[in-house]
């Protein structure tokens, strides 16, 4: 009969989350490649198409997913975070467990509630990616955080749109700023469809201000 230590116990646990992980990114991997060759998706068919990336920023692990079919309901086009986001933050949350409670414990943060609230407020960011919901309707956009909260924003006041050169998009609307992280499934064609409102937006302010 073989005999293993209980303190030995820790490091087999986080040997077999590391080869949980590694399985379910190379499943991810693997699925992506055999999706890449598919449209965006119906919802955004009669779109016209949106610009395309090449080169290494395709490889980025964050795109994973992004080609994936975009989800309807009631002629509302539904964009939420890739597979790549959502397992990336699976993946550093566990990293991070890992080394509070298991690997080092107590060696890197004090041990007990500090402790508990980064792994706390890791557990909630995870969890934030997973129900971020952008729904985009006819006259606005709405932003869903959490499941429970809520913000609309008309088009007709959407002015301008910029990249702030990390994971987001910025729009710029009459009131307010609404920041959109940039991999989500079908942002292709959303920032076509927004460009194009922008340009409809000058337009008609164009009219407005000589008549």
């Amino acid at each position: 009969m073989i005999y293993i230590p209980f303190s030995a116990f820790p490091y087999l646990l986080s040997l077999g989350l590391a080869v949980l992980i590694a399985k379910l990114l190379f499943q991810a991997l693997r699925w992506y490649l055999a999706r890449s060759v598919r449209q965006i998706g119906a919802a955004f068919s009669d779109w016209p198409a949106g610009p395309v990336e090449g080169g290494l920023a395709n490889l980025n692990p964050l795109r994973i997913g992004q080609k994936a079919e975009v989800r309807t309901s009631l002629n509302t086009i539904l964009l939420r975070t890739t597979l790549g986001v959502r397992l990336w933050a699976v993946a550093m949350n566990v990293l991070v467990n890992a080394v509070l409670w298991i690997i080092a414990p107590g060696e890197l943060i004090a041990a007990g509630w500090p402790s508990a609230v980064i792994s706390l407020s890791g557990s909630i960011a995870c969890l934030g990616l997973f129900l971020y919901e952008a729904r985009v309707e006819y006259d606005r956009l709405i932003i869903r955080k959490w499941g429970l909260f809520q913000r609309e924003y008309p088009w007709a006041d959407l002015r301008d749109i910029r990249d702030n050169k990390h994971y987001e998009y910025i729009l710029r609307f009459r009131k307010t700023d609404v920041r959109m992280p940039k991999h989500l499934v079908g942002v292709s064609g959303f920032l076509t469809f927004v460009n194009v409102t922008i340009a409809g937006n000058i337009l008609d302010h164009a009219r407005t201000a000589r008549s």
